[in-house]
């Protein structure tokens, strides 16, 4: 279910393995990620969604695995 949506919604889940930060975080790979999708054109929603040309992506870190969730953005596509 997407941050901010009261839907579920069918999502691709990619899993990454990414080293931890000296801190025991993973805020580094999510900053990077973050980081290339806003200098790719999307554009956050202050939910830690980011959307572009129908498509939403949301980085994530669940309990220091880093996933990444792609949808399709049927909310605002319709809404």
């Amino acid at each position: 279910m997407p941050a901010g949506q009261n839907i579920m919604v069918p999502a691709v889940v990619l899993y990454y393995d990414v080293p931890l930060d000296i801190d025991y975080t993973i805020e580094s790979s999510l900053n990077a990620v973050r980081e290339l999708l806003v200098e790719n054109g999307f554009v956050p929603d202050g939910r830690g969604n980011y959307h572009k040309d129908g498509i939403c992506v949301a980085p994530v870190d669940s309990s220091l695995d880093f996933l990444i969730y792609v949808w399709k953005d049927l909310y605002n596509a319709f809404g």
